[in-house]
């Protein structure tokens, strides 16, 4: 069916997705991450007041990073984990997934321009 000119989202339809977004799970954000050298793990607060610790072992590439250069990660976003140092940045829900992520999973899904920009900064 071809959409005309004249067709437009009706206030019932509006209301209704509207609803349906407010029953949506809603993601956990990401306020604050730190890195806990006594058990080599990057603790990620979040707002609903859950916790987790990721291993070191999960981020590959700083396996050769020193405890002060570990100690720089940042939230971006509430979304990321930020090593700017080291110009990485792993997706926290990626994290959430299963800690079974690989480095570029999701490249081949963008159109070449993007998925070349992409490819020049570690993105986990």
């Amino acid at each position: 069916m071809a959409i005309k000119a004249y067709d437009a989202t009706t206030d019932a339809e509006l209301d209704a997705l509207i609803e349906e977004g407010r029953r949506a799970p809603k993601t956990a954000v990401a306020l604050g991450a730190k890195y806990l050298a006594d058990t080599d793990q990057v603790a990620v607060t979040f707002d609903n007041g859950f916790e987790i610790r990721v291993p070191r072992s999960y981020f590959r590439q700083l396996k050769d990073a020193s405890v002060e250069q570990m100690s720089q990660v940042e939230v971006v976003d509430g979304e990321g984990l930020s090593w700017p140092e080291f110009d990485l940045d792993y997706f926290v829900p990626n994290i959430l997934d299963g800690f079974g992520v690989s480095d570029r999973p999701a490249l081949a899904a963008y159109p070449a321009g993007v998925r070349d920009a992409l490819s020049r900064r570690s993105v986990v």
